[in-house]
This record gives C-alpha cells, structure tokens and sequence, in this order.
C-alpha cells in the first residue's frame, strides 16, 4: 500500500516499468511495477493539502529524474520541482509565469523541459536538469488544451487552431483549422491525437451559445483530411 493520503497526479517512465504518484501531503512515491513495491520516495516543497496540490508529474526522458507541477492558489504562480533520481528533496524549481499548468514533458533527449498553460500564449521552456529558462515557443493564440506525446506537443488554441510542434527542434510541424468556436463546440479542455494522426479528439464544456446545456460535456472528433467535424 502506498500513503494514506489521496492520489493528485501519476506518469510512467520511459520503460514502463515505474509508476510516479503524487498524493495529497506532497509525497511522490515511485513504485516498480514488476515487484509492485515502492522503491524511492520523494517529497515536493510547499504542498498544504487542500490547497496546493501536485497537479502534474513527468519522467525527464529515459531517466529516472522526476519533474513535479505544484499548483499553488492565485495570485501565486504555479512551481516546478525537479527531483534526482535518488534524492528525496527538490535540487531546483522555479515559478512558472502561466496562469495554470495544464501539461508537462521532456523531449527524448532530455534537454527541455516542456510547460503549457491554460489561456497562455506561449509554450515556457526550462533546462531539464536546473531549471534555467529557455526561450519559449510563441503561439499563434491562447492556448486552452496540450497533450506531449513521441516527442510532439500538441495544442488547440482557443481560436479553434489544433497546432503540432516538435520538441526536438522546437519548430511547427502542421496546423489545422477545426471551426470549433463557430460550430458549437465545447470549450476544450482536453484533446489526444490517434497514432494515424489524422483524428483528433477534442473535449470540453459545452458553449451555451450554441444551444447546448451550460453543464454538458461534449466531445468531437476532428477529421484533419476531410477538415470535419463529429460529435461522439
């Protein structure tokens, strides 16, 4: 068994074969999945449950190094901790000028890590090891949902923009067009692209505008050939 306290976060490592939890009180435990044992603990600066709460987790890419979200109450920004493989204590964090985090991730290499945020217009980028701010990738709009997945973050944009970057070379790698805003769909919060990369699901609220319950959640799936858009 692992703390008695809630689960706030998971990630998986590179190979699969460690879980990182974060629950409640700060603790990250990692735990082994072939042994289903707890093998290294680690404990986040700062967590005062309920209300700062770890509310992302990632591995630093094949390594066993860890990067922890806090998610502190306005007008306090929302941290990074980075934590070595080994070290119980944070080695480096840094506030993050973004008005929520919404997703984190490492490239392959291990060279950035990767911030976006809710309604920020821009991608924040910091050394995987101190922390140290990058240069950030600028988005053509606000961003509302990210998903980092085979070293490409994908982001929609709350002009309805669905824009792909690659997080080796930091680049655009395509941009497609779904006319959400203007076709009743919802506010989106969460999205993930199909291994083909031609669909896109797209998942939020509804917008009462378009005739809908305020409280109802709606998902679409963007077709990016046929440029259409299904409601599941």
């Amino acid at each position: 068994n692992g703390p008695a306290f809630g689960t706030t976060n998971l990630a998986f490592s590179a190979n699969g074969r460690y879980l990182a939890v974060a629950y409640a009180d700060g603790t990250i435990a990692e735990w082994d999945i072939v042994t289903s044992a707890i093998v290294s603990t680690y404990r986040a600066e700062g967590v005062v449950d309920p209300v700062t709460r770890i509310s992302g987790l990632a591995y630093v890419a094949s390594s066993r190094n860890i990067v922890a979200v806090l998610d502190r109450p306005t007008p306090a920004k929302d941290q990074i901790q980075h934590f070595t493989f080994g070290v119980q204590s944070p080695d480096a964090r840094t506030d993050v000028d973004l008005q929520n985090v919404i997703e984190i991730g490492t490239d392959s290499l291990g060279a950035s890590v990767f911030v976006a945020g809710s309604m920020g217009g821009r991608v924040r980028l910091y050394d995987a090891r101190t922390l140290t701010e990058q240069q950030p990738i600028i988005l053509p709009s606000p961003s509302t949902a990210a998903r980092l997945t085979n070293n490409v973050l994908t982001v929609m944009l709350v002009d309805g923009v669905v824009a792909r970057y690659d997080l080796i070379t930091k680049q655009e790698l395509s941009r497609y067009t779904t006319d959400l805003p203007n076709s009743g769909g919802p506010a989106v919060n969460f999205l993930s692209m199909s291994r083909s990369k031609r669909l896109v699901a797209l998942s939020g609220m509804s917008d009462p505008r378009g005739g809908n319950s305020g409280s109802e959640q709606r998902t679409m799936i963007f077709d990016t050939e046929s440029e259409a858009l299904i409601r599941v």
